[in-house]
C-alpha cells in the first residue's frame, strides 16, 4: 500500500489504537498536518503500556453506512498532504515510494500492513463464528426434533385424579400456569431458570401433591419443565409414523380440504397421546388468547412448541430452515382451530 493513498482508507477504532501505539509521533505528524492541530494532546505523552482514546483526536469521523452496523465512527486516516516534502512517487515496480524514503513514511506503512492483516484476521474469526454459531443452532433444534433417548413415554407417569388421561406432572404445570401466569411476557418463550425448576421436580418427587405456588417459583420455571416433559419422552406426542400424513395433507391449498385432513390424521393418534394433545393445544389456545399481555400469539406459540410435539429430522441446519415452515403451520393450525380439532367446533 502506497503512501499516495493513505487518505483513502479507513480502519475501526479497535485497530486505530494499533497504529497510535506502533508510532504515537508520527501519527501525530500528520493529523496535524492534516487537521490543523497546533499542540498534541497530553494523551499522546503517555507512555506506550497506555492506551489512547481516539475520542480525544479532532479527526474528521463518518457514521455507520446502515442502521445494521454498530453505532461507532470510523476515523479517517489522515493524508500527506501539508509536510514539507513530496511524499509520493512511482517507481517501475508499480508501487508507491516515499521520494526520500524517510523513516516515519517506512514506519506508517508497516502500521498500515499491520491493520491490513489485522482486519484480514478479524473477517476470517467472523467467519468462523458464524458457522459455529449456525452449527450450534442446528444440533440444538436436531436434538429437540429427533428421537429422544430416555425410554420414557407418556403410560409411564401416573395420571391425575381430575383427568385419568393426562399425566399428573403435567397437570399439575398447566393449572399452575393457567391460575398464576397468563400474562407472563414471552411465556413459553424467555427460558425459566434451571435450578427453580430443579426445587419443584425435586419436591415433586417426594410428594405430587405439592402446591407450586407455596415454591415461590416462576411462571417461566414452570413452562419450561413442561416443555421439557415432552422434549424427554422418547418418542414424540405426535409419533414419526403419522408426520408423512400430517405434512401431506398441510399442503393442501383449499383451507377447508386441509382442515379435514389434518384432522383425520390427528384422529390416528392413540388415545392417551390424542387427549393429551387436545389438552395441551387448548391450553396454547388460552394463552394465545393473552397475546396483548404475554405476546405470545398463535403463531409465536407454534414456533415454540412444533419441534416438541412434531420430531422431524434434517441432514443440515439449511435443511432446517427451510422444512421447519410446514410443521409450524400445523401447529398454528391446532392452535388457531381448536374447537374445530378437538371440541367439535365449526373452523374459523
Amino acid at each position: 500500500m502506497g503512501c499516495g493513498s493513505l487518505s483513502k482508507n479507513t480502519v475501526s477504532p479497535g485497530v486505530m489504537g494499533l497504529i497510535l501505539q506502533e508510532n504515537r509521533s508520527i501519527f501525530w505528524q500528520l493529523t496535524k498536518a492534516a487537521a490543523g492541530i497546533s499542540q498534541a494532546p497530553d494523551s499522546l505523552a503517555r507512555s506506550d503500556s497506555e492506551t489512547l482514546d481516539v475520542r480525544e483526536l479532532e479527526i474528521k469521523t463518518l457514521g455507520p453506512e446502515s442502521d445494521d452496523e454498530q453505532d461507532l465512527c470510523d476515523p479517517v486516516l489522515p493524508s500527506y498532504d501539508g509536510l514539507e516534502h513530496e511524499p509520493v512517487s512511482t517507481t517501475n515496480d508499480g508501487q508507491d515510494h516515499c521520494e526520500q524514503d524517510c523513516e516515519d513514511c517506512v514506519d506508517l506503512q508497516s502500521s498500515i500492513k499491520l491493520v491490513t492483516e489485522y482486519e484480514n484476521s478479524n473477517n476470517a474469526e467472523d467467519e468462523e463464528k458464524r458457522a459455529k454459531e449456525a452449527q450450534k443452532k442446528f444440533k440444538k433444534k436436531e436434538k429437540a426434533s429427533g428421537t429422544s433417548t430416555s425410554g420414557v413415554s407418556l403410560e409411564d407417569f401416573p395420571t391425575a385424579l381430575e383427568n385419568p388421561n393426562i399425566p399428573q406432572f403435567v397437570y399439575k404445570c398447566v393449572s399452575y400456569i393457567e391460575a398464576e401466569g397468563m400474562k407472563t411476557e414471552g411465556l413459553y418463550r424467555i427460558p425459566g431458570n434451571k435450578a427453580q425448576g430443579e426445587l419443584f421436580v425435586n419436591k415433586f418427587a417426594v410428594d405430587p401433591n405439592v402446591d407450586i405456588s407455596t415454591l415461590e417459583i416462576p411462571v417461566n420455571a414452570i413452562a419450561t419443565l413442561l416443555k421439557s416433559f415432552f422434549s424427554d419422552l422418547s418418542e414424540a406426542l405426535i409419533p414419526e409414523k403419522l408426520c408423512d400424513e400430517l405434512m401431506e395433507a398441510a399442503e393442501m391449498t383449499d383451507k377447508s380440504s386441509r382442515l379435514l385432513m389434518l384432522r383425520g390424521v390427528i384422529k390416528k393418534l392413540p388415545l392417551q397421546n390424542f387427549e393429551v394433545l387436545k389438552y395441551i393445544i387448548s391450553h396454547l389456545f388460552k394463552v394465545s388468547q393473552n397475546h396483548e399481555f404475554n405476546s405470545m400469539n398463535s403463531r409465536n406459540l407454534a414456533k415454540c412448541w412444533w419441534p416438541t410435539l412434531i420430531r422431524l429430522q434434517f441432514k443440515s441446519y439449511e435443511k432446517l430452515i427451510q422444512g421447519s415452515q410446514v410443521p409450524e403451520d400445523i401447529v398454528q393450525n391446532l392452535i388457531e382451530q381448536c374447537a374445530f380439532f378437538f371440541h367439535g367446533g365449526n373452523e374459523v
